[in-house]
């Protein structure tokens, strides 16, 4: 519908041929983007077989439950073009109906795939990390540290295992941001995604034993300080920005 309407091409819904160019372009569309992702393909038919075979589907085998996730998603899509066929063929009839869709849905695309933890961009947090290792944690809750002309977004938590307590203060550094939360975090890849890299990231974590929090944080945060003012503008800027 978009891009008759761009070309000034004389194509109307009501037309003997629509039908048969609807279906021509988006076979079309459909082809090139299965060439492009055949190894993706190869991959997830191959994980869909295994777990056909192995009658289960493994934790592990990330190919197998895309595969199945596919196949599952497909299902109310179907549903409803069935179902509200009419109602969908008359929302989309109009190009600009089509063009907000396709536009929103490539937002969320674009956030979902930002905020995945890939192996272009991966950062372990210790809410992920301490509960591994078999400490009980504290939910996060800011801390933001005071340094020579600005404020450090941090966080802090504790972190107990048996009888050791570990008290935690770290940051997060996306490109030129400092995200707080997992939606920060996504929202900031998708900012830089769309500005047309891929920006670096990095997770600075420090900590100190002892059970007096107050005393602990004040320990870090001097430390922080101590550590920021020592450090050469081009570290500091990897730590912080």
């Amino acid at each position: 519908m978009i891009l008759p309407r761009l070309l000034g091409w004389d194509i109307h819904q009501n037309d003997d041929f629509f039908l048969a160019f609807l279906v021509a372009t988006h076979l079309a569309t459909a082809l090139v983007l299965f060439a492009f992702f055949l190894e993706d393909w190869k991959r997830i038919a191959g994980g869909l077989v295994r777990s056909l075979r192995e009658r289960q589907v493994r934790p592990d085998d990330v190919d197998a439950r895309l595969g199945w996730l596919l196949v599952v998603g497909t299902i109310p899509v179907g549903l409803i073009g069935l179902l509200a066929e009419k109602s969908l063929r008359s929302v989309f009839a109009s190009p600009a109906s089509a063009a907000i869709f396709l536009f929103g849905n490539g937002i969320m695309l674009l956030v979902a795939q930002s905020g995945s933890q890939s192996g272009i961009l991966q950062i372990h947090r210790p809410e992920f990390c301490y509960t591994a290792g078999g400490y009980t944690l504290t939910p996060s809750v800011p801390h933001p540290v005071q340094l020579p002309g600005r404020e450090l977004p941090a966080l802090s938590i504790s972190a107990t295992r048996e009888a050791r307590t570990e008290q935690i203060v770290y940051w997060t550094r996306i490109g030129s941001h400092l995200p707080t939360s997992w939606t920060q975090q996504r929202l900031a890849v998708a900012m830089d995604n769309l500005k047309g890299f891929i920006p670096d990231a990095v997770m600075v974590r420090v900590s100190t034993y002892g059970n007096d929090k107050p005393l602990a944080y004040a320990d870090v945060d001097e430390f922080i300080r101590a550590l920021m003012a020592k450090v050469t503008p081009q570290v500091r800027r990897v730590l912080i920005g």
